[in-house]
């Protein structure tokens, strides 16, 4: 049924009304980053976010923002948790319980009856371009923290970046020839490093790399450097200073966010790439933007030749999927094997997953051993209530640590918490299963995820650590 040109109209409003609420549709006010990153304003992205939402939406988004630490980055931004989890944290209908007081929104429905039909769509929308607009925390973070960290990784092989190296040279197999490399999320240029770097001299001298990441100084700065080293012609470079959900908007998978009105969205340079890339590689990436895997994964398949590969490793646990979680079933479930033929539980990955964030968080090993004592205590466990109860004492314990600074020997009393743009669940972290679903029901060919450095039965971020590896047929 075709719709009328008034009704076009009232969607778009509609669309428009509700993307607002959420505080997802003015643009990054980037003269206030700029002050901020010079400490002269707190107009960070998160702040921006909630001076602009509904406060009644920014309150079931981020409810612990304004809580002490490290309460406001364990309960960070849910809007950023996957699509397919995320609203077991911001319940549907407390969201349109919400939207429904909205005056605007009243008249438009009252107006469009027809549009009421349309709200959960409209709010699963929202919710996806909210969490864009959150995940650009790489842009808006100062520059000396991103370049700390960006060199901090530099020259330092990670295990699973040369995983995925050797996925792809074995697919290149000896022969040389011209190739196209897409690189997804690249910063300083970790995974494409190791990816090349495992390729033969003269397929290097052939290659073409293009580097999507929306930090493109730090790709400039870094990554391009690190590939010219390794003989690639700096003309067959390509940076493309965007998110990745650029691609699915210039291949007319997605909307434009509407944050994103004036933005370059480098269309060309994506359409070019159609069924021109012979491999995809992404490192640590999805987590960091890819809320909604359909246009992540149909943008990767447009752009991939017939039979051309896709690496993707990331991080997952089941911490994710819920504000709570059954421990007896997590210690059931498997979540893959490991290399050595031991099975991975759920459980395994998740208190590693927590582990994790405890020690960043500064937190000594007996915090972390309570944790762990109260979660094997326990039928149901829930992250963030257990933080919140114990606060107090987390704080104690780790501002009165002694400790031994390794780079100069000296004792030290107190660690430092964890700096802000890093949060707990600002992350898209979700198991590797999940992607391998939707990679299947977009035609994608699949391994099983793998789980290569893996160590079950230790607190070791190796047992969330999931490769997959998706052809195009």
């Amino acid at each position: 049924m075709r719709l009328s040109h008034s009704a076009k109209v009232a969607r778009k409003k509609f669309r428009r009304a509700i993307v607002s609420q959420f505080g997802a549709r003015k643009p990054i006010n980037k003269r206030e980053l700029a002050l901020y990153m010079l400490g002269k304003s707190a107009q960070d992205i998160d702040s921006q976010i909630a001076r602009q939402a509904n406060p009644g939406i920014q309150q079931l988004f981020y409810p612990a923002r304004e809580k002490p630490y490290p309460l406001d980055q364990i309960g960070h931004d849910y809007a950023k948790v996957p699509k397919e989890t995320v609203h077991n944290f911001v319940p549907l209908p407390r969201l349109a319980q919400e939207i429904n007081r909205v005056p605007q929104i009243q008249a438009l429905i009252r107006q469009h009856p027809e549009l009421n039909s349309r709200l959960e769509k409209q709010l699963r929308a929202a919710t996806r371009e909210r969490g864009i607009k959150a995940s650009k925390f790489w842009v808006t973070a100062d520059k000396e923290y991103i370049d700390r960290i960006a060199a901090a990784g530099k020259g330092n092989p990670n295990r699973m970046n040369q995983i995925a190296g050797e996925r792809i040279a074995k697919m290149f197999g000896d022969e040389v020839k011209p190739r196209t490399i897409l690189d997804i999320g690249t910063f300083a240029g970790g995974t494409v490093k190791e990816v090349v770097a495992a390729m033969k001299p003269k397929q290097r001298a052939l290659l073409k790399v293009v580097l999507v990441d929306v930090a493109g100084e730090i790709v400039k700065k870094y990554a391009v450097h690190e590939l010219e080293d390794l003989g690639v012609l700096r003309e067959n470079i390509k940076v493309l200073p965007v998110n990745f959900y650029n691609a699915a908007v210039s291949l007319g998978v997605m909307p434009k966010p509407l944050h994103e009105k004036g933005e370059r969205t480098y269309s060309k340079e994506f359409v070019k790439l159609i069924g021109k890339v012979d491999a995809v590689t992404a490192g640590a990436a999805t987590i960091n933007f890819a809320t909604d895997l359909k246009p992540y994964l149909r943008s990767v398949k447009r752009l991939l030749k017939s039979g051309g590969m896709f690496v993707n490793w990331d991080w997952g646990s089941a911490e994710v999927r819920s504000p709570s979680v059954n421990v007896p079933a997590l210690k059931k479930a498997i979540v893959g094997v490991a290399e050595d033929g031991k099975k991975i539980t759920h459980y395994d990955a998740y208190i590693s997953f927590l582990n994790f964030w405890m020690r960043s968080y500064g937190y000594p090993p007996q915090v972390v051993n309570r944790m762990i004592a109260d979660i094997n205590a326990s039928t149901r466990f829930d992250f963030t209530a257990w933080a919140e109860k114990n606060r107090d004492w987390m704080e104690h314990a780790r501002q009165t640590e002694q400790w031994v600074d390794k780079k100069t020997g000296a004792t030290k009393i107190g660690r430092p918490g964890l700096q802000k743009p890093f949060g707990y669940r600002n992350r898209a972290y979700r198991l590797g299963s999940a992607m391998q679903r939707e990679a299947t029901r977009l035609g994608l060919s699949t391994t099983n995820p793998e789980y290569p450095i893996a160590k079950p039965g230790e607190l070791n971020t190796g047992n969330l650590n999931w490769l997959l590896v998706m052809r195009k047929k």
